[in-house]
């Protein structure tokens, strides 16, 4: 290609022999011809770097990148993004795979609606279940604050606009952010697209299905998590301080961040509970989430009524409601005394 593709794809790679023909495959048959397609080796120790290899010499558009030592996702992504020459930059996960039309859909609306993001929905694929569809809502005004207001906190259940995989992004401006470590902080998508939102980018939206995200079972987001109760108050405190630092409806966007702090505990909670710590262990780690200064600080204001209703049945909301009156009292007790 003599001048610059219309679109960058970045896809790390690791550890995905079963699954990265079928990703590679999505991408290569794309309508739109006009890409490049940067598959980032991150040391894989199967058998990807010789799928890559092979589809490689089939397609030229495929650029084989090989890390010295292995990155992880964040780094891997944010060297793809510095080698990048699209004029648009994707992001695929390489165990999911894409619609055949994707980049060429929404390139098409970033060229005609002169968008720096288009983003699109997509679908929730199980080994052994029924996909979930993930579809903005019919009524929605797309704009960077409506997106904005998704990224920070999950006002629409069945709409999350934190994946950096449904979105295709100018490479101007997401070259001036980078992916941070998800060893540091939590969902590096979420804290990534704030980043980019905050700035008052203009945003479209493709309402197709295009992009499907496969929910392994042995996956990272679907195992215990060590840490986490670090990893997620650093991330709320890093939101706070980027919204700060840019927005002047900086409380309205606060508030949000706290909301959904708010909605993490539960889930932090359940991390805890679920795992396959000893009961003494899994007993430390709730105590140490209830009794945390910076949750009764952050979201101890709160209502009980503002619980999310639990899909687990009675016990599980009973529980909700329990540990966050712990919280709470912890928040009143703050108040007298400070």
């Amino acid at each position: 290609m003599k001048n610059n593709p219309k679109v960058s794809i970045i896809v790390p790679i690791y550890n995905v022999e079963k699954y990265l023909r079928k990703c590679l495959d999505s991408l290569v048959n794309q309508t739109l011809k006009d890409i490049e397609i940067i598959c980032i080796d991150d040391c894989s120790p199967d058998n990807s770097v010789q799928i890559i290899k092979e589809y490689a010499i089939n397609d030229t558009r495929i650029k084989h990148i090989f890390n010295t030592t292995n990155l992880g996702l964040s780094q891997s992504r944010n060297e793809g993004v510095r080698i990048a020459k699209g004029e648009y930059v994707a992001f695929v996960d390489s165990d999911d795979w894409v619609e055949i039309n994707m980049y060429e859909d929404m390139y098409n609306v970033a060229v005609i609606s002169n968008s720096d993001v288009v983003g699109c929905d997509y679908a929730l694929e199980y080994e052994n279940k029924e996909s979930e569809s993930i579809v903005i809502p019919d009524n929605a005004k797309v704009s960077s604050d409506y997106v904005l207001r998704e990224c920070i906190c999950y006002t629409n259940l069945t709409f999350m606009a934190t994946s950096s995989c449904t979105k295709i992004y100018k490479r101007e401006i997401v070259s001036l952010f980078s992916f941070l470590n998800r060893d540091e902080y939590h969902l590096e998508d979420r804290i990534f697209n704030i980043s980019v939102l905050l700035t008052d980018v203009k945003v479209s939206w493709c309402n197709q299905l295009l992009y499907h995200y496969l929910q392994r079972s042995s996956s990272f987001q679907h195992v215990y998590k060590p840490g986490l109760l670090t990893r997620i108050i650093k991330t709320h405190a890093y939101i706070n301080s980027l919204i700060m630092e840019q927005r002047d409806r900086s409380e309205d966007y606060i508030g949000l961040n706290n909301k959904n702090l708010f909605y993490e505990t539960f889930g932090m909670l359940y991390n805890a509970l679920s795992s396959k710590l000893t009961i003494f262990k899994r007993i430390k780690e709730v105590v140490s989430i209830v009794t945390n200064p910076y949750l009764a600080k952050h979201i101890g204001y709160f209502k009980i009524a503002n619980i999310p209703s639990s899909s687990g049945g009675l016990l599980k909301q009973f529980l909700k409601v329990f540990f966050f009156g712990i919280i709470k009292v912890n928040y009143k007790l703050r108040m007298c005394f400070h």
